[in-house]
């Protein structure tokens, strides 16, 4: 349930939904693609299509949020070399933004990370991507950022208080 009373269906992904994610990213503006790969990346590579959708749900893990049958939002993490840490990423369909979906997915990877033993997140994003950065502040994390070249590299622990 979102916080505007809409229903969502939020499931790890598999082989399966390779189709589906492929319509989600094609339904995506050049502005949320540019955000989320830092790139115009306006068809996704085989390759990494096939990363999205193989995954071993431990060191690698991809979320996604559907509507019916449909991708609205995907989240991922990737484990560093340690394990301890995790770089995330978030994209949210347009229509569905401000709906709290990126936070609900946030929620979800902050769970399942924790009981893979992730004891902190970092991600990647443009200083003009405030919502993102909002979404982090917002969850109740403490965020440290840095900027480095017109990208803000944020950090937080997600462990328990």
């Amino acid at each position: 349930m979102l916080p505007d009373g809409g229903r969502v269906h939020l499931r790890p992904v598999r082989p399966d939904d390779a189709d589906a994610i492929l319509r989600f990213h094609a339904g995506l503006n050049d502005e949320s693609i540019y955000l989320r790969f830092f790139s115009h990346l306006r068809q996704l590579p085989p390759s990494l299509l096939h990363r999205f959708t193989h995954v071993d749900y431990d060191r690698r893990m991809v979320v996604l949020v559907l509507l019916g049958d449909v991708v609205i939002a995907m989240a991922s993490y990737d484990r560093d070399a340690t394990g301890a840490a995790a770089e995330i990423a978030v994209a949210v369909e347009e229509d569905h933004q401000k709906r709290g979906v990126a936070t609900l997915l946030l929620e979800h990877l902050v769970a399942i990370a924790r009981s893979h033993g992730v004891h902190s997140f970092t991600a990647d994003t443009m200083p003009h991507n405030r919502p993102a950065l909002a979404v982090f502040q917002n969850a109740g994390f403490h965020v440290e950022t840095t900027l480095d070249h017109g990208t803000v590299h944020v950090r937080f622990s997600i462990d328990p208080e």
